[in-house]
């Protein structure tokens, strides 16, 4: 029979972040976001799952080992749902090595799953990585692995993850500039003023008459009181009427 070790709370009366940590992650995020992440914080900081042992008595290698571990001993990472929980945390906080350390863990490995890492307790990993090669996750392992150097660097939080990817070459920079895929507003701001207005007269004139009129009626309308959009379509209306006359009237 297993017998459930309590987590002590310091004598300062401080909580202690193990087991802040270990009640969010079991009532699934209830606990407030802010005692969470310093939480997290706290305890990656001072390393305090090094001080824990496992099940057995062996004391946690690593981050992720203690993280994967069954509660009261470990964190108890053992579904997606908790595992999502936990990324935010990490990857917000600023946590990547520990999170990509975990990250390793968690994958759904192709084919036959390898040897769990915590010992006995039948984890199964079924994190899938999102299939885009821009991916936080993706640049983090791919970083990790095969740029050590731009790894660390996005960890010590001196560049991004993709800042480091492109000085990497494993994201292309102009594709990153194209707002919604098409528009490079960096070039846009390199033109004339008159320019600036013919593009922005003929990209008006490119959409259809709805979405001029919601352009204008959420846009323009509120900051000159006027009813634009109706006067807008009336006038496309009005204009189209006359094309059919003269049409009709050679």
């Amino acid at each position: 029979m297993r017998i459930l070790r309590r987590w002590h709370t310091p004598r300062n009366g401080a909580p202690n972040p193990v087991e802040t940590l270990q009640l969010a992650i079991t009532e699934n995020g209830a606990r407030t976001i802010d005692e969470t992440v310093a939480a997290l914080a706290a305890m990656l900081r001072q390393q305090l799952w090094q001080d824990r042992k496992s099940a057995h008595g062996a004391a946690f290698t690593s981050f992720a080992e203690f993280a994967l571990a069954l509660q009261p001993e470990g964190l108890g990472i053992r579904t997606n749902q908790a595992i999502l929980f936990l990324r935010k945390l990490m990857v917000d906080g600023g946590h990547l090595a520990e999170w990509t350390d975990l990250l390793k863990h968690v994958i759904r490995p192709r084919g036959r799953p390898k040897e769990n890492l915590a010992n006995s307790d039948d984890f199964i990993p079924t994190y899938k990585l999102t299939r885009t090669t821009t991916g936080i996750d993706r640049l983090l392992l791919t970083l990790d692995r095969h740029h050590p150097e731009l790894f660390m660097k996005v960890c010590k939080g001196e560049c991004s993850a993709h800042a480091a990817a492109l000085a990497a070459g494993l994201v292309s920079g102009r594709k990153a500039r194209f707002r919604y895929g098409v528009c490079d507003f960096a070039e846009y701001r390199k033109l004339s003023d008159q320019l600036k207005l013919r593009l922005l007269r003929d990209l008006f004139r490119e959409v259809d008459i709805g979405i001029q009129c919601e352009f204008l009626a959420r846009d323009i309308a509120p900051a000159v009181s006027v009813n634009l959009s109706q006067r807008w379509r009336s006038r496309i209306a009005g204009n189209a009427t006359t094309d059919d006359d003269n049409n009709q009237n050679p």
